[in-house]
Formats: structure tokens, C-alpha cells, sequence
């Protein structure tokens, strides 16, 4: 549990900073890929885990 915990800080702590910096990579895009990355991340994760 305690290593999930650590997981969603980390995730949390740099989705700001992601997006900030994808914008700034890719101004004209209009989707958020910055969150769909983290969302899949997300997902990845709790397939390992099983």
C-alpha cells in the first residue's frame, strides 16, 4: 500500500509540471496528451501489479 501511496504523489506532484511543459513543446495541439499519458501510466501500473 505504502508503495501506491508514493506512486500517486509522484504522478500527482508532476502532472503541473507535464503540462506546462507540453505546451510548451507543442503549442497547436488541442488534446491533452499530457493527461493521457499520465492515464495510461495510471493503467500500466495496475497491470503490473496484478
Amino acid at each position: 500500500m505504502a508503495g501506491g501511496v508514493f506512486i500517486g504523489a509522484g504522478l500527482i506532484h508532476t502532472l503541473a509540471d507535464s503540462a506546462s511543459l507540453y505546451g510548451q513543446l507543442m503549442p497547436g495541439l488541442d488534446f491533452p496528451i499530457w493527461a493521457a499519458t499520465a492515464g495510461l501510466s495510471v493503467m500500466f501500473l495496475q497491470t503490473v501489479r496484478r
